[in-house]
């Protein structure tokens, strides 16, 4: 009986954890099932896939130090690029990994980042030994990394949108 009434008064604290994790990104990340996850459709008018998929290779390699280390998958027929990267300390003494999807079809493209990471390098203080670690981004609880972190991704995919739109003119040289 006892047993019973003590796993009776759990219940409502395990339902309490059982939200706060539902809430890990505190409001400020997109999320699909509990994990941080950004992810859009973009139409653009009158082009088409191939000229997507090249536009999507010039982001890479314009955004990124080096496009072709970052490019993890390519296939041009189905118009898919998938990556991985990192913000080099975007908070303190955290690196942010992520993983950049990109699809294009005729006149549109799917953005998708995802399996976001914060990764620190081990580190010796005096005689203090303090090892790297690896979390997924859920697991932040600080609102100003959180915030930090969100604006670099919110400024990441408006230089994608922007370089999908473009319609570059060769001049003529």
């Amino acid at each position: 009986m006892k047993k019973l009434l003590f796993l009776f008064l759990l219940l409502p604290v395990m339902a309490l954890a059982q939200n706060e994790k539902q809430d890990s990104l505190l409001g400020i990340m997109p999320q699909i099932d509990g994990k941080a996850h950004y992810q859009g459709i973009v139409k653009v008018d009158s082009v088409n896939q191939k000229t997507l998929y090249s536009r999507a290779k010039l982001f890479f390699s314009d955004i990124f130090v080096s496009g072709k280390s970052v490019i993890d998958m390519q296939d041009e027929a189905s118009g898919i690029i998938v990556g991985k990267s990192y913000f080099s300390r975007p908070v303190s003494w955290l690196d942010v990994t992520f993983t950049i999807k990109i699809q294009v079809k005729d006149g549109r493209y799917k953005y998708e980042i995802y399996d976001i990471r914060t990764k620190s390098e081990a580190s010796v203080f005096g005689t203090m030994y303090m090892p790297g670690t690896n979390f997924p981004i859920e697991e932040q609880t600080s609102k100003k990394r959180l915030a930090t972190i969100n604006a670099k991704f919110e400024a990441l995919i408006e230089l994608l949108k922007s370089s999908m739109q473009q319609n570059k003119v060769e001049n003529d040289w």
